[in-house]
């Protein structure tokens, strides 16, 4: 029976750092969480280390480990950071696909709410037919005009998979 861990999370420490400026002032409740959570992720080399996690795998006899980023996301600072840090968590679990295709797949992450920045972010050296954006659960799409108008726009707190890889 194959294993499959669905709910880890990768943290590229290019990605840290820029948040680490970002939130250096935070100054909303959201801000203030977010930074906390940060600094407790930077505290936990687990959190960024790929070596420590396909060891942990062996160990436990895990097969597949489905990675994603989590909180703090994509969100803060300006339209040009966001990009930057979808950019660099998406080559980050890209890269990780790229050098265990037998351990891990990977969901990527969107700077929302630009919906045309979310659709130039795919992962650097992934085929386009393995970065497509899905249906969320009312049936849009990022190309859907209605993110647009209703819960982008409002900065609603959307859940958008991209597989980055396919399980083989």
């Amino acid at each position: 029976m194959t294993t499959i861990d669905v709910h880890a999370h990768l943290y590229d420490r290019g990605y840290l750092s820029e948040l680490t400026g970002l939130l250096s002032d935070p100054r909303t409740d959201a801000e203030r969480a977010s930074a906390a959570l940060l600094a407790r992720i930077k505290a936990d080399p687990r959190c960024c280390e790929v070596i420590e996690r396909v060891e942990l795998m062996q160990r436990i006899g895990l097969d597949y480990q489905v990675l994603s980023l989590s909180i703090p996301f994509s969100y803060d600072g300006d339209k040009a950071a966001r990009a930057r840090l979808a950019r660099v968590s998406n080559d980050c679990v890209a890269d990780a696909v790229r050098d265990y295709p037998k351990r891990f797949v990977a969901l990527a992450t969107l700077p929302l709410p630009e919906v045309d920045a979310s659709l130039r972010v795919a992962p650097k050296q992934t085929p386009a037919h393995h970065f497509r954006p899905r249906a969320l659960r009312n049936g849009s799409t990022p190309a859907d005009g209605r993110l647009q108008r209703n819960a982008l726009a409002r900065r609603a707190t959307i859940a958008l998979a991209c597989w980055v890889r396919t399980l083989d």
